[in-house]
């Protein structure tokens, strides 16, 4: 569902790159007709009714915005099933949330299995799905319905076939425990789960995700507590408006141009306009490269560090968060949080704005008011839900 609507976040983006701003508003209810109306002065977004999409077609938008209506239309039978529950669904059946589906996996708008399906050509990794132990490249598939990796010592062809915090040895040819905290590395699957090579060419070390500080020699931002690298080194951008330097939230007036630096060289990363804020003022919001501000998302990255996997090889050492979720890596609050969180950095000046915070849900965008918080309550709330379970 998320994705479904990822482009009316787009064109919000490029609404408010104008210095004649028009003000963006949320219509009431639902349709089954025009769920984006355009006129000389506002923009309104209304979600459709069940079963429909919103189709549009933004191919020839420019940052000038010239925009046209868009419509409802039937949501294709390949994309899911429509269901008058909104919880425990099946597999194939809409959804917006990962707490629709009966499998906790809320993917595309669609449920989905809760672990990983392997589609390569070759046997089954550790880690995914699996109904008989010769789909597995250990020619083992646990009860559960996931293929155990191989252990210490076995034959492999793939660091991805070994078991969790293993590797397969080149010179060897078998699963090898991976290396440990600050060890060299010539590849991050060398090292253990959650922890990768500062090195992309040569030979690194072996550091957490997002655990470094600025200034941090390195040839990866994935070892970067800012997520963010610059000629070798950590790095994070500061937003400037002139002179002056901005603090959250990056208020500037329409008509200034926004530049953003290196905080660690002062060089300038590029620069880009004050965005409208949608709400019919003559102030906005520098709204470019936020993800990276420094200190905006360092605490969620913080969070997003893990050291447990069903998976192994790439598939342990990856920032796609879809399959870190299906191996277990992170849970399903922490995907959540994490999404929310680079949604509300991306598209920035909507998330200060609030301009369509009554409807940005109801179009399957992000939560608004989703914050650390809120992580740390659902959090809270699955641990004591696991505890009852087990007690």
């Amino acid at each position: 569902m998320r994705l479904e609507f990822l482009f009316l976040l787009v064109l919000c983006t490029f609404a408010l790159d104008t210095s004649s701003c028009r003000k963006i508003t949320c219509g009431s209810g639902t349709t089954t007709g025009a769920c984006e109306t355009v006129s000389t002065s506002s923009i309104t977004f209304t979600p459709c009714a069940s079963g429909l999409i919103c189709n549009s077609d933004f191919s020839d938008l420019q940052t000038t915005a010239e925009f046209t209506a868009s419509q409802c239309i039937t949501r294709p039978s390949t994309m899911c099933t429509e269901t008058s529950s909104s919880s425990n669904l099946k597999q194939g059946d809409c959804c917006t949330y990962y707490k629709d589906c009966a499998s906790d996996w809320c993917y595309n708008g669609r449920c989905e299995t809760a672990c990983f399906n392997y589609t390569g050509s070759s046997k089954g990794p550790a880690g995914s799905c699996c109904s008989v132990n010769s789909y597995c490249a250990s020619g083992s598939c646990d009860s559960d319905g996931y293929c155990v990796g191989i252990q210490d010592g076995g034959t492999c062809t793939a660091d991805e076939d070994c078991f969790p915090n293993y590797y397969c040895d080149s010179s060897s040819g078998s699963c090898k425990e991976s290396k440990g905290k600050e060890d060299p590395c010539t590849r991050s699957n060398q090292c253990g789960i959650g922890f990768f090579c500062s090195a992309t060419d040569g030979t690194g070390l072996c550091y957490q995700l997002y655990s470094q500080d600025l200034g941090h020699k390195t040839q990866t931002e994935l070892i970067c507590k800012s997520g963010y690298m610059s000629n070798g080194i950590c790095d994070s951008i500061d937003v400037y408006v002139g002179t002056k330097k901005l603090s959250e939230p990056f208020r500037c007036n329409i008509g200034d141009t926004c530049t953003y630096k290196s905080n660690q060289k002062g060089t300038v990363i590029s620069t880009g306009p004050c965005y409208c804020d949608g709400v019919g003022t003559d102030q906005g919001y520098c709204g470019d490269m936020i993800e990276y501000a420094t200190e905006v998302l360092d605490t969620m990255r913080k969070k997003l560090r893990y050291t447990s996997s069903q998976c192994s090889g790439a598939n342990s050492h990856t920032l796609d968060w879809d399959i870190l979720s299906l191996c277990e890596s992170v849970s399903t609050e922490l995907y959540t949080y994490y999404l929310y969180s680079l949604e509300q950095a991306q598209y920035w000046t909507i998330y200060q704005s609030g301009a369509i915070d009554s409807c940005l849900l109801d179009l399957g965008l992000f939560d608004p008011g989703y914050d650390e918080g809120s992580y740390d309550s659902a959090a809270l709330l699955a641990a004591g839900f696991a505890f009852l379970i087990l007690a």
